[in-house]
C-alpha cells in the first residue's frame, strides 16, 4: 500500500475547521463594524436632529437647505458608511485568501503525510506551497461574473445609494427622529445580511477551490506517474439536512425514502406557482444539491449538475442558484482503479480523459499533450459559441498567429478558451507571462449563464504549448 487514506481524511477534517474558525471569526467581525455603524449613524442623525430641527423632533429637506446645511449633512453620513464598509471589505478579502492558503498548503502536506511509499513521496516535493500571488489570484476568480473587488465595490455602492436614498425621502417627508433612525437600521441591515452572504459564499468557494487546485497538482503527478496505479478522486457530499436545495422535498418523499412533512412555506410555493411551479422546484432544472450526494469523478473532471451546468466543485458552477448560500463540499482521495471502480462504477481507463476528445491525445508517448484543431477560422469574428460537437477551432489573428483556441463539448456548446494574450486588458487579465489565461463557460436552458477566467494548469500549456 502506497498510501493511508485515513491519515489523509483526518487531516482533511482539521483543514475544514481551522477554515471555519476563520470564517466565523470574520462574521463576528464584520458583525461588530456594522453593529458600530448603526450605532455611529443613529449618534450622528440625534446630533443633526438636536442642531437644527425646528422642535428638537422633526428635521426637513427644505430647513437643512435653508441652513446650508444639507450637503454637509449627506458627506458625513457618507463618510461613515464608506469607512464602515471599506473595513468590512478588507475583512473579507483578507479572509478568503486565508482561507484559500490554508486549505492548499492543508492539501499538499496531508497528501505528503498519507503516502507511505518513499520513492511517491520524493516525486510528491515538487509541489509547492501557496503563494500570496496564487492566493490573490484565485480569490479574484469570477466564476460568477464578477471578481471578488468588484462584488464588494458593487456592495459599497448600494448601501451608499440606499441610505443616501433613504435620508433624502425622509426629510422630503419630514421624519420624527425616531423613524429617520429606523429607516437607517433597516436600510444597514440589508447591507449587513449581504456581507455576511458574501464572506460565507466566498469563503466557501475558496475553501473548495483550494482544496481541489491541490488535490489537481497531486493528480497530474499521479498520471505522469501511471506505475503507482493510484488517482485523485472527488465525492460531492451535501450536508444531508433539511437545508440541501431544493429546500423541499422531492416529489413528496423525503431524503430518508420516508413520508414528506408539508411544511408552510413549500405549501405556499406550490399554490402560487400551480402544478408548473411543482415541477419547476422538483425536476425542472432548479438546484437540486439532494441527487448530486456521493457522485464520484477523477479529480481534473468536473461535476455534472444537471441542465448543462458543471462545476470542479461546490461553490463553482457560476449559477447563482447553486453557488449562493451553497454549504456542500468536496471529499478528496487518494484511490486505486478498483476502489474508484466500486465508488464510480468504471474504471480510470473508461473516464472521459482516457479517450482522444476535444482533439487532445491524452496519451501520447511523449510527456507532451497536444491539442490538434479541427477547423482554423480567421478575421475579427471570434469563435461561435456553438459548433460541432467536441470541435476545437484555433481563431488566428493578422499575424497569421492563434489568438484563441476554443473547445465544444459532445453537444457542441463552447466549454472553454484558451486564450495567448490578455486582449491588451492587463490590468483585468493578470496571468501567466504574457497573459495567456482560460475562460471556462457554463451553461443553463441552452444559453450561458456564466464565464469565469483563470491561469491555465501546467497541463493545458503543455496541451496548447504549440499556440503560447
Amino acid at each position: 500500500m502506497y498510501y493511508s487514506e485515513d491519515t489523509l481524511q483526518k487531516h482533511i477534517i482539521q483543514i475544514r475547521r481551522i477554515a471555519r474558525s476563520r470564517e466565523k471569526g470574520a462574521e463576528r467581525r464584520i458583525h461588530k463594524i456594522y453593529n458600530d455603524l448603526i450605532k455611529d449613524l443613529q449618534g450622528f442623525l440625534g446630533e443633526q436632529y438636536t442642531k437644527y430641527a425646528d422642535d428638537g423632533d422633526v428635521l426637513s429637506f427644505a430647513l437643512l437647505q435653508r441652513k446650508g446645511s444639507y450637503a454637509r449633512f449627506i458627506e458625513e453620513a457618507e463618510k461613515k458608511i464608506n469607512k464602515a464598509v471599506s473595513a468590512a471589505a478588507k475583512e473579507i478579502r483578507e479572509t478568503v485568501e486565508k482561507v484559500y492558503t490554508i486549505c492548499y498548503n492543508g492539501i499538499v502536506d496531508g497528501v505528503k503525510k498519507a503516502v507511505t511509499n518513499e520513492d511517491l513521496h520524493n516525486n510528491l516535493k515538487g509541489i509547492k506551497g501557496c503563494t500570496p500571488e496564487a492566493a490573490k489570484r484565485a480569490v479574484q476568480n469570477p466564476v460568477n461574473g464578477l471578481t471578488l473587488n468588484k462584488t464588494l465595490e458593487k456592495n459599497r455602492k448600494e448601501i451608499i445609494y440606499n441610505i443616501n436614498k433613504e435620508i433624502t425621502t425622509g426629510l422630503n417627508q419630514g421624519d420624527r427622529y425616531s423613524t429617520a433612525a429606523k429607516r437607517l437600521t433597516d436600510k444597514v441591515n440589508i447591507s449587513y445580511n449581504k456581507a455576511m452572504r458574501i464572506v460565507r459564499t466566498e469563503t466557501h468557494k475558496v475553501c473548495e477551490g483550494g482544496i481541489h487546485d491541490a488535490s489537481n497538482n497531486v493528480d497530474e503527478i499521479l498520471r505522469k506517474n501511471p506505475e503507482y496505479g493510484l488517482r485523485m478522486v472527488k465525492t460531492w457530499r451535501n450536508m444531508g439536512d433539511s437545508k440541501v436545495r431544493p429546500s423541499g422535498k422531492s416529489k413528496g418523499k423525503s431524503r430518508n425514502g420516508g413520508k414528506a412533512k408539508k411544511t408552510g412555506g413549500i405549501l405556499k410555493n406550490l399554490k402560487s406557482k400551480g402544478k408548473k411551479g411543482f415541477k419547476g422546484l422538483f425536476t425542472g432544472g432548479a438546484p437540486n444539491h439532494i441527487i448530486m450526494d456521493k457522485q464520484t469523478v477523477l479529480q481534473n473532471e468536473m461535476f455534472d449538475l444537471g441542465g448543462g451546468v458543471m462545476a470542479i466543485a461546490p461553490g463553482h458552477s457560476g449559477v447563482a442558484g447553486h453557488d449562493c448560500n451553497c454549504r456542500c463540499f468536496i471529499v478528496v482521495s487518494l484511490m486505486t482503479e478498483d476502489e474508484f471502480i466500486k465508488a464510480a462504477g468504471r474504471g480510470f481507463n473508461d473516464s472521459k480523459e482516457n479517450f482522444e476528445e476535444n482533439g487532445v491525445d491524452k496519451f501520447a508517448k511523449s510527456d507532451i499533450i497536444k491539442v490538434r484543431p479541427t477547423k482554423v477560422i480567421e478575421g475579427h469574428s471570434p469563435p461561435p459559441i456553438k459548433s460541432e460537437p467536441n470541435d476545437v477551432i484555433d481563431h488566428k489573428g493578422n499575424n497569421g498567429k492563434t489568438k484563441t483556441r476554443s473547445f465544444y463539448d459532445s453537444k457542441g456548446n463552447k466549454k472553454k478558451d484558451i486564450n495567448t494574450d490578455n486582449h491588451a486588458n492587463p490590468k483585468n487579465h493578470p496571468y501567466g507571462k504574457n497573459g495567456e489565461h482560460a475562460h471556462d463557460y457554463t451553461w443553463e436552458n441552452n444559453k450561458i449563464v456564466g464565464r469565469n477566467t483563470r491561469e491555465l494548469t501546467d497541463t493545458e500549456r503543455k496541451e496548447n504549448g504549440d499556440i503560447l
